[in-house]
Order: C-alpha cells, then sequence, then structure tokens
C-alpha cells in the first residue's frame, strides 16, 4: 500500500467518496449493520467486508488500495 495515497470524503447520508490522488474515484462504501460494510468500487463489482471495529479509513485502504 505505500505509495498509494487516497482521499476519502462523506456524503450527508452516510456514503463514503474514495478518490486517488489524481482525483479519479475509485469507488465508494456504507456501513450497514453488526460490522459489515458495503463497497461498490468503480469496476461495478459490488463488494462486502467484515470489519467490526474499523474507522472508514483502515476501510478504504483494505477496499480500495492497491
Amino acid at each position: 500500500m505505500t505509495g498509494h495515497r487516497l482521499e476519502l470524503s462523506r456524503t450527508r447520508d452516510g456514503i463514503y467518496l474514495v478518490h486517488a490522488a489524481d482525483g479519479r474515484l475509485l469507488g465508494s462504501f456504507y456501513a450497514e449493520s453488526d460490522g459489515w460494510w458495503t463497497a461498490f468500487p468503480a469496476n461495478g463489482v459490488q463488494r462486502r467486508l467484515y470489519e467490526p471495529c474499523a474507522d472508514p479509513a483502515k476501510i478504504a485502504r483494505r477496499l480500495f488500495a492497491r
């Protein structure tokens, strides 16, 4: 993950948007319940992640940093 900077913002309805350092939209994600998160990368494939104690920055790194 070294060298990959992610920009994270949150909409009013709780959806997080993840952008690359160059401004490209990498995808979005939101918290469900009981530690589950749902993500929608720019390639259109829905992903789910279980991370009960994570902050949004950690979720963004796990889902979008490559």
